[in-house]
C-alpha cells in the first residue's frame, strides 16, 4: 500500500497506536505528524522497527472513517 502526502495513517509507536498525517514521502519512507503533534521521520510500513505505519489498522481506520463510524 502506497501513501501520499496528506494521507491519514495509523502509526504504531512502541506498541501504542496513534493517528497521523503523512507530511513527506522520500524514497519509500514517510514522515508522519501524529495527533499529539510529534513528528516521526523515516517510517516504513509494517516494519519490525518500534515505530511503523500499521497497514491493517490503517485500512480498518480508513474504512470505518469512510462509513461514518468514527
Amino acid at each position: 500500500m502506497d501513501f501520499n502526502c496528506g494521507s491519514f495513517v495509523v502509526v504504531s509507536t512502541f506498541k501504542k497506536f496513534k493517528v497521523g498525517k503523512i507530511i513527506d514521502v522520500s524514497k519509500g519512507t514517510y514522515t508522519v505528524q501524529t495527533e499529539d503533534l510529534k513528528v516521526y521521520d523515516n517510517i516504513n510500513t509494517d516494519s519490525k522497527n518500534s515505530v511503523y505505519i500499521h497497514i491493517g489498522v490503517t485500512k480498518s481506520f480508513l474504512k470505518n472513517n469512510k462509513n461514518g463510524n468514527i
